[in-house]
């Protein structure tokens, strides 16, 4: 916005003078290589990006440091989560609390055919490619200084877009808004404010992060109750960056997972031996099956996949913490999801193609006619096996798909 256009009101809870409040940093990793004109406009692009939040959140200290990763990326597209991965890493070592990784190589896109942008809120990162955004892209003969104007105007609005979403402000319909959904780089260029509600919650919501961590503290507790404390403290964090994941999509987005398990419902479904054993278990046996097979199956998902990985070699931090739990608790909630479409499925097909007369032949331990309580005694149990088999078969997913299917809420 131009310089001249004047500050918002101060909406943070204790007013401070310009510079002194807490310090929010923001860290952009520049992976591979960028011609003269990409370079121009993402200078541009960081000292305006500054400045405007430091006129609508004065109230902090901002800082933006860039890092050059010219080796991180030697081909013509890459996957999101190999640079968030990256920009974690990053984040981890240089303690900031925002990470944008910023390259010239088109975004593998795995939820529409060309991305240019791909954030995560349970990563507090974000990656951006300039590729689709520079109006070279359409047009070859379009100038350069035309170009740096474009692709700093629009990337400024990306980066300003993901770090409100990553902050938790949601989506907006109205027109000339920075969080207004938008679908292709023109549609970036109409966008140029935030409302003042918005810049009222977010400073509420900056207000949190830009507490001191508890790693910064003089006296550091244990580990279990460094992560009990970081839990409780950044508990309303850890459930939006679950929520903006959309954990109960898993069962649909993981093909193979679905794949095994739905076969393995299949053939459970047909076998008397299976209709048997599973009339004959007691509801706590069955309950105790079926917590089993969901930790089992989020644990050896959760190792083969590689989510936590790494993680038992640093220290934890506030921002790891949010990073390790909100993964586990996708998952988790994923695995809950397929358990419950499991167990449904199972009962819907039993309770209208299996007969009682069959149902009484095939489980020879049953002394009475099969009620719906048997019917939900045996998709219980159905659905406890087909999720842990289900497990191996998401452990096959394309480890870049998966983690990209678990953490990245939204692609454009």
């Amino acid at each position: 916005m131009p310089e001249e256009t004047p500050p918002p009101p101060n909406h943070c809870p204790e007013t401070r003078s310009r510079g002194e409040g807490p310090p929010l940093d923001i860290g952009w990793v520049l992976a591979g290589r960028f011609d003269e004109v990409d370079q121009a406009a993402i200078r541009q692009c960081r000292e305006a990006v500054l400045a405007e939040l430091r006129r609508l959140w004065p109230c902090f200290q901002w800082h933006i440091a860039v890092l050059r990763r010219e080796a991180l990326v030697q081909s013509a597209r890459v996957e999101p989560m190999a640079l968030l991965d990256e920009g974690v890493n990053e984040a981890n070592a240089k303690g900031w609390d925002y990470t944008f990784v910023i390259t010239s190589a088109d975004l593998v896109g795995h939820y529409q055919s060309r991305s240019h942008f791909a954030v995560a809120r349970s990563l507090a990162a974000a990656a951006i490619s300039t590729v689709r955004i520079d109006p070279a892209h359409s047009n070859t003969s379009a100038p350069e200084t035309s170009r740096v104007e474009t692709i700093a105007h629009r990337l400024r609005v990306l980066v300003l877009h993901g770090l409100a979403h990553l902050v938790g402000l949601g989506h907006s319909t109205r027109a000339g808004n920075v969080m207004r959904l938008v679908d292709i780089p023109r549609d970036v260029d109409r966008a140029e404010h935030f409302d003042d509600e918005q810049i009222a919650e977010a400073a509420a919501l900056l207000c949190e992060v830009a507490d001191p961590r508890l790693e910064e503290r003089p006296r550091r507790p244990t580990a279990l109750k460094f992560y009990l404390q970081s839990a409780w403290i950044n508990r309303r964090e850890i459930g939006a960056a679950v929520i903006e994941a959309e954990p109960w999509k898993i069962p649909f987005r993981l093909g193979r997972l679905t794949t095994a398990a739905g076969s393995a419902l299949l053939l459970l479904l047909v076998t008397a031996e299976v209709w048997d054993l599973a009339l004959s278990l007691p509801p706590w046996r069955l309950l105790a099956l079926a917590v089993a097979a969901t930790a089992a199956s989020t644990g050896f998902v959760i190792a083969r996949q590689r989510l936590l990985a790494g993680a038992e070699h640093q220290r934890p931090t506030e921002l790891s913490v949010i990073r390790r739990l909100s993964s586990v608790a996708i998952m988790l909630l994923g695995m809950l999801t397929t358990y419950a479409l499991l167990f449904f499925t199972t009962y819907a097909a039993a309770l209208s193609l299996f007969r009682a007369a069959l149902v009484s032949d095939w489980a020879m331990s049953l002394d009475q006619s099969p009620g719906w309580r048997h019917y939900a005694a045996l998709s219980a149990f159905v659905a406890s096996l087909g999720l842990m088999i289900g497990a191996f078969g998401a452990s096959f997913e394309n480890q870049y798909y998966f983690r990209h299917v678990t953490h990245i809420d939204r692609e454009l």
